[in-house]
């Protein structure tokens, strides 16, 4: 009988393997079975370290799509790439999407001061600089709709059950943006002079 071993992955083990660090050795990938039944000719010592390393990252893959760097206090979703803000800031800090000074004089589009979009430009979290606001389909992509209060996964730590800025523009009223409702999970949009909660986004690597 065979036995299946779990094993445990890193933040910088799957962020590498997602950028192709470790995939190199891989020719063929059998996702019946979630194993490697080929690499590249000669194997060498470092084949099998890849080898080992990929079919750990696929097993976690499909068991759980985040992972978390509590040292860094961010969330990585091995299926998107996508990494997350997930300090206390993440379920504390409301913005406006624009200044209520922009937003007066019809300017709707301009994110200078203190809005939401300026937030993620100079957030500076677990070693990165390149944070950004979401667009309305990566924030609705990180809800749990079969959980409540907030309606997200139990791996992020920190969630106001309350609504979240992304960085659409909701083209019927350009004066309003798509938001998340992660209360519930739903999607809709708010005047963007109002203040909502931010959760900002980078692309992992």
């Amino acid at each position: 009988m065979k036995t299946t071993h779990k094993i445990s992955l890193t933040l910088a083990v799957a962020t590498a393997i997602t950028t192709g660090l470790y995939a190199t050795c891989a020719t063929n990938v059998d996702m019946g079975n979630h194993k490697i039944v080929n690499v590249s000719d000669p194997v060498s010592s470092q084949d099998v370290v890849n080898k080992r390393y990929l079919e750990a990252y696929m097993y976690e893959t499909m068991k759980n799509k985040y992972i978390r760097d509590n040292s860094k206090e961010v969330v990585l979703d091995v299926t998107t790439n996508l990494m997350w803000q997930d300090n206390a800031a993440a379920a504390s800090t409301q913005k406006q999407w624009v200044t209520t000074a922009n937003y007066n004089a019809g300017d709707y589009s301009n994110t200078i001061g203190d809005t939401a979009k300026t937030y993620c430009r100079n957030l500076s979290l677990g070693g990165y600089a390149d944070w950004r606001l979401p667009s309305k389909d990566e924030l609705k992509g990180i809800v749990k709709s079969t959980v409540i209060n907030p309606s997200i996964s139990g791996v992020f730590q920190y969630t106001a059950s309350s609504l979240y800025w992304s960085s659409t523009t909701y083209v019927g009223n350009v004066s309003r943006a798509w938001i998340v409702f992660f209360g519930n999970g739903n999607q809709s949009i708010d005047v963007k002079s109002y203040g909502d909660y931010v959760r900002c986004v980078r692309v992992g690597q």
